[in-house]
């Protein structure tokens, strides 16, 4: 849990454990000290300062919500923007009398204190599609107007400062015009259907427009790439350092990316783009290099991501010479014939785990390549007439190979590849792996039998690593946190507990105790409206489960496994 508190001359962040109920966090800053308390009660999460409280959250629940005039004997005057109000309107929320830092105006709840516009928590609006945040207005905090699909038009004035995660996402705008004081803005603030246009005003000293993706002032920071943008090609600037977790996220008409020389980050950004069908990289990247459009590693020896849409429902041969498959490679790729030399010896974590039916052919040519990690899960084709199951995939392989037992432990037909296998010879260099031939190959059928029925399907994976903003804000976030952790024994407060039950594990949807694809594919199954079980899945803590914490599920599966 990220918490961050607001000050005239002091933005304390400090990064917390979100498992534990009460606990309290000192913030150090070269010039003051803010000492606060996390806690909950039945209703609220919040966090508990010297002289006022700061909402952190409403629980789920069926009662009205009342926002109260104190809780611990302290006035509630703040929000916390980073959190989502969540879904209260089924429930109805009011605000105590007594408390004036609060309001209700144009169905939206605000905070004075911080000129906050927490969340529209209005009706469906049938008569008028357009909404105008009031002048004066600071923050759009986390979720504001998520899934309101009857808004179509918004007017942002020139007070506002920051535009938080989500804050229009899943709504029928079509365009959006960034104020002059604009600071701080969200990526995934603009997931929308019909987004046409985002407009950058003249005078904004952060943020900048460079063919239509938004990126700082100084350019060396992508921050989105809307979904409006089609090119043929699409050029990331030189002197591009870093790139937002979601800046690709909505980025599925562009053809072929270019990486250029200053970029070293994640490269699993690019697993968002799915109409991706080349990506090159410039000759000075000092650690990424393509073959044929193909992301491989600087010495071409790692493939790292074959595209998305490349060679649609064709085939690919790896080049000769390739020593290693990179994590998630051929993720979500729809080829129908796919040849590893006998140069490659090893797959990593997810390789060749692909999201849909796939129907092709696998070849392995090395009979020692280690497929431990590839965690790829065929499907079947069953007919429920006959009882038969019909395997879609073959693997083609020497007999005896790890292949073999690949198509074995996946439920895939097996091929034998007629001869002697290549000698492969492992030098003694970590990873390194060189072959004398991969030259013909002559084979027969033999047929795998199995009446186990195994179906998978999931939604697209993407690790990335978080970017640091450099934009400029009146509050810093100070570069010194402390935390101590202690119990609060305030009487509307939920305590520590000292018993020794294993924290719940952000991520684990089915408390095994691991994140895994397991968890993928349950979360993927409960956006799809399937009823499931499901537990801490919210995992950007905005009160809402949706697109973004299956982004956030992909980069820990990967963090966990590798």
């Amino acid at each position: 849990m990220f918490i961050k508190k607001i000050a005239p001359v002091l933005t304390a962040a400090v990064m917390v454990c979100s498992m534990i109920p009460a606990y309290t966090v000192t913030a150090v800053d070269a010039a003051d000290v803010i000492e606060y308390t996390a806690a909950e009660n039945d209703t609220f999460k919040y966090n508990i300062y010297s002289d006022h409280i700061e909402l952190n959250g409403i629980k789920k629940g069926d009662d009205p919500v009342v926002i109260p005039s104190e809780i611990d004997g302290l006035p509630v005057t703040d929000w916390n923007y980073k959190t989502a109000l969540s879904s209260v309107k089924s429930r109805g929320l009011s605000i105590d009398k007594s408390n004036t830092s609060f309001t209700i105006e144009d169905d939206s709840l605000i905070c004075k204190t911080s000129m906050t516009l927490i969340g529209y928590i209005g009706d469906y609006r049938k008569d008028n599609s357009t909404y105008t945040i009031p002048d004066g207005i600071k923050i759009v905090a986390n979720g504001a107007f998520h899934n309101d699909l009857w808004l179509e038009h918004i007017n942002i004035p020139d007070s506002v400062e920051v535009i938080s995660n989500s804050a229009f996402s899943i709504t029928m705008i079509d365009e959006f015009h960034i104020s002059k004081n604009v600071r701080e803005l969200s990526e995934t603030a603009f997931t929308t259907f019909n987004l046409s246009n985002i407009d950058i005003d003249p005078e904004n000293p952060y943020f900048d427009t460079v063919n239509g993706a938004i990126m700082n002032e100084a350019h060396s920071e992508l921050i989105l790439i809307p979904s409006y943008v089609k090119v043929d090609e699409f050029v990331i600037p030189e002197g591009t350092v870093s790139i937002r977790s979601n800046a690709f996220l909505n980025a599925r008409n562009i053809r072929d990316l270019v990486i250029p020389s200053t970029y070293v980050g994640d490269y699993h950004l690019i697993q968002d783009m799915d109409g991706l069908e080349n990506v090159y990289v410039s000759e000075k990247n000092p650690d990424y290099s393509d073959i044929d459009g193909v992301l491989f590693s600087k010495d071409k020896k790692t493939l790292l991501k074959y595209p998305d849409h490349k060679n649609f429902k064709g085939t690919y041969v790896v080049p000769d010479g390739t020593v290693k498959i990179g994590p998630l490679a051929f993720y979500y790729s729809d080829l129908r014939d796919l040849t590893f030399p006998a140069s490659v010896s090893e797959m990593e974590l997810y390789s060749i785990y692909t999201t849909y039916h796939y129907q092709g052919v696998m070849t392995f040519l090395n009979p020692k390549v280690n497929l431990s990690r590839c965690l790829t899960y065929f499907t079947q084709s069953y007919n429920h007439d006959t009882g038969e199951t019909t395997h879609l995939v073959t693997v083609r392989g020497y007999k005896n190979s790890t292949a073999e037992s690949f198509a074995r432990d996946n439920q895939a037909n097996f091929e034998v590849i007629d001869g002697e296998p290549p000698k492969v010879t492992t030098t003694t260099s970590a990873a390194t792996t060189t072959t004398s031939s991969t030259t013909s190959k002559t084979t027969t059928t033999t047929s795998a039998t199995t009446s186990k029925t195994t179906s998978s399907t999931t939604s697209k994976t993407t690790s990335s690593t978080t970017s640091k903003t450099t934009s400029s804000t009146t509050s810093k976030t100070s570069s010194s946190t402390t935390s101590n952790i202690t119990s609060s024994t305030a009487s509307k407060t939920t305590t520590v507990s000292t018993t020794t039950t294993a924290p719940a594990i952000a991520g684990d949807l089915n408390n095994d105790k691991s994140v895994n694809v397991a968890d993928l594919v349950i979360l993927s199954n409960y956006l799809h409206g399937k009823k499931v079980n499901i537990t801490n899945a919210d995992l950007n803590n905005d009160g809402i489960i949706d697109s973004l914490d299956m982004c956030r599920l992909r980069k820990l599966v990967l963090s966990y496994n590798k």
